[in-house]
Order: structure tokens, then C-alpha cells, then sequence
């Protein structure tokens, strides 16, 4: 059985320090309990279409965690997070 490894962007790391102290832990934790050690980071997410189609979306609350699957490396890299209206134009 595989374990993914959350690995979170440098990109993403200012987004989310850009945040609220509360979505900041909201997120934080969201990617600590969910996305690192998961055996499947499919079964939670969303895969995006388009040009963005290489991504997948995690929804917190009114948030979305952007993130790459490497199945080869088993690790999620996640590469944004922000509010669900204005992520997806920032990626």
C-alpha cells in the first residue's frame, strides 16, 4: 500500500500566509490530515478541466487546495490554495 506525501509549494506557502490566522489552520490542517499519509488522493478531490486539466482541487469550506499528483514519486505537491472565486484565475 502507497502513502502519499503532501509537499507544499513555495507559491503556495504565500498564499496561505496570506490568509486569516483561522483559514490558515483551517488549511493547514485540511493538508495535514487529508492529503499526507491518504492512500488515494483521487477519491477527495476533483480533477480540472482545460488548461488546468494536470490539477487537481481540494474543497475546504469556501477554499480550494490546488494540487499536482505524482503517482511516480508518490506525492502531492500542492502548487495554490485561496477562495474558490478568485483561485482558479490566479493559477
Amino acid at each position: 500500500m502507497k502513502f502519499y506525501r503532501a509537499v507544499i509549494s513555495e507559491k503556495a506557502r504565500r498564499d496561505i500566509k496570506k490568509m486569516d490566522k483561522q483559514e490558515q489552520r483551517l488549511i493547514m490542517s485540511y493538508i495535514i490530515e487529508k492529503l499526507d499519509g491518504c492512500t488515494n488522493p483521487r477519491n477527495d478531490g476533483k480533477a480540472l478541466m482545460g488548461n488546468l486539466g494536470h490539477l487537481w482541487s481540494y474543497r475546504v469550506g469556501n477554499y480550494r487546495v490546488l494540487a499536482e499528483i505524482d503517482d511516480g514519486e508518490i506525492t502531492i505537491k500542492v502548487v495554490g490554495a485561496g477562495h474558490r472565486k478568485q483561485i482558479y484565475r490566479k493559477i
